[in-house]
């Protein structure tokens, strides 16, 4: 959950930046605005994988088992989350995509760079799955809650 909270502030940050765009109507600097969009839509991409290991922690708890066997094991799936996310910053940071902010429509989105679109369908397809695992995992979670009340 520390972890969660760390990709949420680093989002928050992009965010107090796009507010500030948005106020001044001013979008400050090229390259910060490239840095900032891509910090946010970095921390996002590598909390929703964080979801998934929360969800498999939280599964691996009800379970009844050792959980602190596992600690190393959710550790690194933790890091590989942070890896994910920071190749897709690294990504952002390039000449060939970016997330830029629309002050006119109050929200980021791709540039018009030349990997942009494949970029957005690895987001989207790398996404939607991990989101769909870590539900499929909570409903195996709220089996074992309810069976728990059960006894």
């Amino acid at each position: 959950m520390f972890s969660i909270g760390i990709a949420d502030c680093l989002q928050q940050i992009s965010h107090i930046y796009a507010g500030l765009i948005t106020l001044t109507a001013n979008n400050f600097s090229f390259t910060l605005e490239k840095f900032m969009g891509g910090l946010g839509n970095a921390a996002w991409l590598a909390m929703i994988p964080q979801t998934l290991v929360l969800a498999l922690n939280r599964y691996n708890v009800f379970r009844k088992q050792n959980s602190s066997s596992y600690f190393g094991t959710f550790q690194f799936m933790l890091f590989c989350c942070w890896i994910f996310g920071g190749a897709f910053f690294v990504t952002y940071m390039s000449s060939n995509t970016g997330i830029l902010y629309d002050m006119y429509n109050f929200y980021w989105a791709y540039d018009h760079g030349s990997w942009s679109d494949i970029v957005s369908l690895i987001e989207y397809y790398s996404s939607v799955p991990l989101l769909i695992m870590a539900f499929i995992v909570y409903i195996g979670v709220v089996i074992n809650i309810t069976s728990m009340v059960s006894l």
